[in-house]
């Protein structure tokens, strides 16, 4: 693979820089408002690039013209980033009557049906007004009607907008953050009968693919392919991921091969060279090379649509698109200018895509394959063809585990040890799966051999699901609890950046400034460690409940306060990100709130429906019954914090003074102004949970 002499041979890597400066500034700052001026001042900075592209012709003033190209790309960045389909109309807790089209089909959640729409009119004031703005829908698990809809409906509704919650406990997922990249503001739950189809209108192209993707999905189950083999099967020839549960998710996250799940370059790819191949038996001329590239650009594109267009596969499908085009040309394309083009198109198209987990993971995989892979493999050498392939395999998943390790690691907070082991299993067999499946679409009218090869096919989607689940339970198959703040990803990707131009182009200076970053990364890391081992006290905020949890020494321990089933596992949306992120290697443990036990970090004493627990000089009381309502007592011991639950009673103050007082979500509403006005008259401060979010205090 030849490599670019310098940064001019990547024109597009050069553009692509300044926009996606301009995009994120916009995305995090907000700094342009949504007004016609911008297309005026959009105009006016191209106007002045053409310009100055004449006058930069004299080599004194070529200058000019790179000041205002960079110039005009960041101020195009900021402008698509503009989100311009917000409706000022649409304002949080407000009741509205809306006809809304469906973008999806509705999916089951464990109480309710979610689906994502747009908005084509709301009426404000008696008047119907334009409106295209994407909503969240939830409607009643109980609403059977609503199980009927499907794509591209049109549904009249009454909506009561709400706008995402941000996050009340440490380090929990950010949904509201999330929905903004996605541009949804508001989401809304519909009550049976507060909405009526009035038709469809789907997009023909979309419907179709649809429809096509569940009659292969029904093939798949008439040739015996069920359960958690059908789940599988479904995420990695079709990119529908309903039917994967919590346990196939967690195994082939532990042991680094969630890639699978998701249709990406990988499967492309397979099936670009599988195409190309069928093709070649045509003889070669003028006419039926253009005939080729046609067939692959309409199949590559059908399946981006047919697997649901995720960022990994429209980077997929518009690589090998470039690929094609140039190869029909007799251009021959730098891989590394053919990256940048995909991912320019993709950030012009919908700008949002650069804070996609998806759309980062994807391209910097493949980049970190191209770059770091040739130096990799060139290390061993074997004559044996398979040993030459099974060292291949190794150092792609080397190579591609290197570029995406920043992120994987700051953001999940994992790292599966044995992911070279996975991926000698997993690549070979979901090669052969993949095309297996498209065979068995191809034959499935013919039964006797479908039955055959459904059965082949589910034996090996067995051998792959048991295989990741037998590393996954080998000892040591992950590592959890690392940590990485913004600041030490950032560093982490310029190190790994530098040491990328130093293999291209073997300066020096490349590798000194890679080394420095990493040193920096280090330093970071032992900030962060000192962090962990301050001890901390930390009340959860959980639906109708909360958690206590004394953090002592890098390990977390949970006091589950008002009844047993309450655990950690349960509440892992909320508890989770805190565990990984402020423990040491995920390290915690849980006290059962109906059997509090001393050990040699929580010291528990427990009677009359009142438990006292203390670590550090830090005591909390916690009611877990209503006995307290029995006790008496002459004298107050002094605490630093009661949990105020649904076992709270008055009577508990005539013996115990507490610094705050922390009110859960167990509390009845009914029983919430009693309590407030009980703690104000004797002048104990509050912590509300629900709108103040998870009490935190440092222990000494």
């Amino acid at each position: 693979m030849s490599l670019p002499s310098s940064i001019h041979e990547v024109p597009f890597f050069r553009l692509l820089i300044p926009i996606s400066i301009g995009i994120t500034i916009q995305i995090y700052f907000n700094i342009l408002p949504s007004t016609p001026i911008i297309a005026m001042v959009s105009t006016l900075l191209f106007c002045s690039l053409l310009i100055s592209n004449y006058v930069s012709k004299q080599w004194k003033y070529r200058w000019i013209y790179g000041i205002l190209l960079n110039t005009f790309l960041i101020f195009a960045g900021l402008a698509l980033a503009i989100n311009t389909s917000q409706d000022k109309h649409l304002v949080a807790n407000n009741e509205n009557q809306a006809i809304v089209r469906l973008v999806n089909s509705p999916q089951e959640r464990t109480r309710s049906l979610r689906v994502e729409c747009q908005l084509t009119e709301i009426i404000d004031n008696q008047q119907y007004k334009a409106s295209h703005e994407k909503i969240l829908v939830y409607f009643a698990l109980s609403d059977s009607c609503a199980k009927t809809l499907k794509y591209g409906d049109i549904v009249a509704l009454k909506l009561k907008l709400r706008e995402f919650e941000k996050p009340k406990n440490p380090n929990q997922f950010d949904i509201a953050k999330y929905m903004k990249q996605e541009g949804i503001r508001f989401s809304s739950f519909v009550k049976n009968g507060e909405w009526i189809l009035l038709g469809n209108n789907a997009n023909p192209i979309i419907n179709y693919s649809l429809k096509l993707r569940d009659k292969f999905i029904s093939v798949f189950r008439k040739y015996f392919i069920v359960d958690n083999q059908l789940a599988v099967l479904s995420a990695l020839t079709l990119g529908y991921r309903e039917l994967l549960d919590d346990e196939i998710n967690r195994v082939y996250s532990s042991t680094g091969a969630v890639h699978i799940l998701s249709v990406s370059g990988l499967h492309v790819g397979i099936l670009y060279m599988f195409l190309v191949f069928l093709l070649s038996a045509i003889p070669s001329n003028r006419f039926t090379e253009l005939f080729k590239l046609i067939t692959v650009l309409l199949f590559l594109w059908f399946f981006a649509i047919l697997t649901g267009l995720s960022p990994s596969v429209n980077r997929s499908a518009l690589m090998f698109s470039l690929v094609a085009i140039g190869k029909w040309y007799g251009i021959r394309s730098n891989i590394y200018n053919t990256l940048a083009i995909a991912a320019f198109t993709l950030l012009a198209i919908n700008p949002y895509n650069i804070m996609n987990i998806g759309f980062q993971l994807s391209f910097l995989a493949v980049l970190s394959i191209v770059v770091f892979y040739p130096s990799i493999h060139s290390l061993l050498y074997f004559k044996n063809k398979i040993a030459s392939y099974i060292w291949s395999l190794i150092a792609v998943s080397i190579a591609a585990q290197i570029g995406t390790l920043p992120i994987t690691l700051g953001l999940f907070s994992q790292f599966p040890n044995y992911f070279i082991l996975t991926n000698l299993i997993a690549i070979p067999l979901s090669t052969a799966i993949l095309y297996l499946s498209v065979l068995l679409l191809v034959i499935s009218p013919f039964q006797i051999i479908a039955t055959f090869l459904g059965k082949t096919l589910n034996l090996l989607l067995i051998t792959l699901n048991s295989s990741l689940s037998w590393i996954e339970s080998l000892p040591f198959s992950i590592t959890s609890g690392i940590h990485l703040s913004s600041a030490q990803m950032l560093v982490f990707m310029m190190g790994l950046f530098f040491l990328a131009t130093f293999l291209l182009y073997k300066k020096l200076i490349h590798f000194q400034i890679s080394l420095f970053a990493f040193i920096i990364l280090i330093a970071l890391g032992f900030s962060i460690k000192n962090r962990i081992f301050d001890d901390e006290f930390v009340v959860f905020n959980l639906p109708r409940n909360s958690a206590a949890c004394f953090r002592i020494h890098g390990e977390a321990f949970f006091v589950n306060i008002n009844n047993s089933s309450n655990n950690v596992e349960q509440n892992k949306f909320y508890i989770e990100g805190y565990i990984k992120q402020n423990t040491i290697r995920g390290r915690y443990n849980s006290l059962d709130s109906s059997n509090y036990q001393s050990n040699s970090t929580i010291i528990v004493n427990r009677a009359n429906g009142l438990a006292l627990l203390g670590a550090n000089r830090f005591i909390v009381a916690i009611p877990y019954n209503d006995s307290t309502h029995h006790i008496q007592s002459s004298s107050k011991i002094d605490v630093n914090a009661i949990m105020v639950n649904s076992n709270f009673s008055p009577n508990i103050l005539n013996f115990i003074k507490p610094q705050v007082a922390i009110i859960d979500n167990s509390v009845p509403k009914w029983r919430m102004d009693k309590i407030l006005i009980t703690l104000a008259s004797a002048n104990i401060p509050i912590h509300h949970l629900n709108s103040q979010g998870a009490y935190r205090q440092k222990l000494k």
